[in-house]
């Protein structure tokens, strides 16, 4: 019940609510890895990555084979400038998904000898949550269906 409040709390941007549900469940469960994923998820949408980095390692820890895990998991090492870090979370995440682009235009960034005294990025590319909200967003931009638009006789 509260996993599910958890995942209601940060559809509807009530973040920090959220963020104590997922650590509830995660107290009582610690290998619990939809609240360790809500957790971390919560942690990096408030930018406070250096809170969500050990939670994403954990993810990772729990499903080694998640190219989504360790996407995050570079993501926020990318953030925080650890390039060692996230050259190897994004090796990883390429290895199990090759087919992310945009990981890869990012590895050949983070590969740069400049890359930690560059300015961080604002914010870095990230593959939509997983969640009804897509499934939402998807809906909205099919709507309204063709034929109610059609012209009528």
């Amino acid at each position: 019940a509260d996993l599910l409040r958890a995942k209601i709390r940060r559809e509807t941007g009530r973040l920090t609510e959220a963020r104590d549900l997922f650590a509830k469940v995660m107290k009582a469960e610690p290998r619990n890895e939809d609240a360790v994923q809500g957790l971390a998820h919560v942690y990096s949408t408030l930018h406070q990555d250096e809170v969500a980095i050990p939670l994403w390692r954990k993810l990772c820890d729990l499903r080694p084979k998640d190219a989504y895990a360790w996407r995050e998991l570079a993501l926020a090492q990318v953030r925080t400038k650890d390039s060692l870090g996230a050259m190897t979370s994004l090796q990883r995440s390429l290895e199990l998904d090759p087919g992310q682009q945009d990981l890869q235009l990012l590895l050949a960034d983070v590969a740069r000898p400049d890359f930690e005294t560059a300015p961080a990025p604002k914010r870095t590319p990230a593959k939509t949550w997983p969640s009804t909200r897509s499934a939402s967003a998807r809906m909205e931009r099919a709507w309204p269906p063709r034929a109610a638009t059609a012209k009528c006789g």
